[in-house]
């Protein structure tokens, strides 16, 4: 009879053990698969942008070539984490960025400083733009693009840009599907995870672009 009772013992405590295993592995793997699900979406998203990083300076590059203009690039072409090991986009005729641009031939005019003063050195109605998103840092967003306007003009359709931080921007970008503007919730978020962008030394982001050229004109708002 105690034999009996200890072979239950044993056996209840057997089948807790494998219970209690079994919902500890699925709970491991479900998350697991979470964090898949979540390291791939941020592959996608990255790919994206590079792709359209490519895509546009390529147009960008061609629309000033066919209207005998100056392109410019604002941000250096080596300054993400990707972008270090595998450049997607050149340098331009002029490129524009505070930490500097590299690397660029000696066809290219760098200009190492804050975008709008590098912008004020050029001339009136003579550029093309390609852009990555650099204008989410600068100071008075408002200069920024009254000098971008300026030396193309006041075409936005001769600025390509590239923007990706918390917007549906794939869309946007290939089927003009264009975004809302960001929610008091999105905001919050941005504001909340900005500080390890800073850590690319581009400093803290200060706003959203949600809408920008060659669709629309630029459309932001504030952190």
């Amino acid at each position: 009879m105690a034999d009996r009772k200890t072979t239950v013992v044993v056996l209840s405590v057997l089948l807790a053990l494998s219970c209690t295993g079994a919902a500890v592995l699925g709970y491991l793997l479900y998350h697991a698969d979470q964090d898949t699900t979540q390291a791939r979406r941020q592959g996608w998203r990255a790919c994206r942008k590079l792709s359209m990083q490519h895509v546009l300076y390529e147009r960008a590059r061609e629309r000033a070539r066919r209207e005998k203009r100056t392109l410019v690039v604002i941000g250096n072409p080596t300054g993400g984490f990707v972008n270090k090991v595998v450049p997607v986009y050149g340098c331009g005729d002029v490129c524009i960025d505070i930490a500097g641009c590299r690397p660029c031939g000696r066809e290219t005019r760098v200009l190492k400083m804050d975008a709008i003063v590098a912008l004020r050195k050029l001339p009136a109605d003579s550029a093309v733009v390609f852009e990555s998103e650099v204008l989410e840092y600068v100071g008075n967003m408002r200069q920024a693009v009254a000098e971008i306007d300026r030396i193309t003009g006041g075409d936005h359709t001769r600025i390509f840009s590239v923007h990706s931080i918390s917007i549906a921007h794939w869309p946007y970008h290939t089927a003009g599907k264009r975004p809302p503007a960001p929610t008091a919730a999105a905001r919050k978020k941005r504001r909340k995870h900005r500080k390890k962008y800073a850590n690319t030394g581009e400093g803290l982001a200060r706003r959203i672009i949600y809408r920008f050229p060659p669709r629309d004109h630029y459309q932001w708002v504030e952190l």
